[in-house]
């Protein structure tokens, strides 16, 4: 998880942020973010893992896969927030590398609780860092695609190495 946060807030310090740090501005953040970063992982890995653990026989690469896949996807509609189909490519990228090294971590660890803090902390600094948790800010193809490429190699590093039992 560790290798997940320093990769995240490393990629969007890169993009121009502009901390906040007033008492108030962390404060909101760290909820805001704790609360948004606790949800999708709920839905995402938690609730989505286990119905494709339920109904299909898939391995834990494939569900991974899924998942990532999955979270990709739903930032499709953000083309409509930021108005930028490049934009919206990065965050799809970047939505399904980071997807598919949690639902892997998830399935390491079976515990949903750890994701959705580090989760959490990710949002939050993005509130502290851009003022705001919209995919619309904090977002290159730079960062978009380092994100697919290392979270993508790190989770398959991890499933190999810990090769999680599905059922």
């Amino acid at each position: 998880m560790l290798v997940f946060i320093l990769i995240m807030i490393g990629g969007d310090s890169l993009l121009g942020a502009s901390y906040h740090l007033t008492v108030s501005s962390v404060l909101t953040a760290l909820i805001l973010g704790l609360l948004v970063g606790a949800a999708e992982e709920f839905v995402f890995r938690g609730l989505l893992i286990s119905f494709l653990k339920k109904y299909f026989t898939l391995t834990a690469l494939q569900i991974a896969l899924w998942s990532g896949v999955i979270f990709g996807a739903v930032h499709v509609v953000n083309v409509s927030s930021s108005g930028n189909l490049l934009n919206t490519v990065a965050q799809i990228l970047g939505a399904f590398g980071i997807g598919f090294l949690l639902a892997a971590i998830y399935l390491i660890t079976n515990n949903l609780w750890m994701i959705m803090i580090g989760h959490g902390l990710i949002d939050a600094f993005d509130q502290i860092a851009f003022s705001s948790l919209s995919n619309a800010v904090g977002t290159s193809i730079f960062t978009g695609v380092l994100y697919f490429v290392a979270y993508l190699l790190i989770g398959i590093w991890l499933l190999n190495k810990y090769q999680p039992r599905v059922r």
